[in-house]
């Protein structure tokens, strides 16, 4: 994909198999992750580099544990919080796009990674 045009329907399936996971840890829907999710977007769309994001997504991480409250992007996920499973499949985003790129396939992975948070519910009956 380097210097080619985006593969959104990667960017669709590398999102929806994060919230696929975030389901199978019995997470419950909830306004908290649709919010968080689209805060996500917001600083994506301010940040001028993948380490501002992540950066920022650590902080969340990071306050959700010390508040010692059930938090979105510290839930658990098969060893891994949900912070850091998104930031490999950030990482993997980069190393597809390059530098220059990063951000604009950042941003749209956020955007679908909300769309299936949303339609959470709907993941398994409808399927392609």
């Amino acid at each position: 994909m380097t210097g080619q045009a985006i593969d959104h329907d990667w960017l669709v399936r590398k999102a929806e198999s994060l919230v696929q996971r975030l389901k199978r840890s019995n997470w419950q829907e909830s306004d908290q992750g649709k919010t968080q999710a689209s805060k996500a977007i917001e600083v994506a769309q301010d940040a001028s580099s993948l380490r501002l994001f992540v950066n920022w997504l650590r902080y969340q991480a990071a306050r959700e544990r010390e508040r010692k409250q059930p938090g979105f992007w510290s839930r658990s996920l098969d060893g891994q919080v949900l912070a850091e499973a998104m930031v490999a499949d950030l990482r993997e985003i980069q190393q597809q796009l390059g530098e220059d790129r990063t951000m604009e396939g950042v941003r749209l992975y956020l955007g679908y990674f909300r769309r299936a948070l949303v339609g959470i519910k709907y993941l398994d009956s409808i399927q392609l």
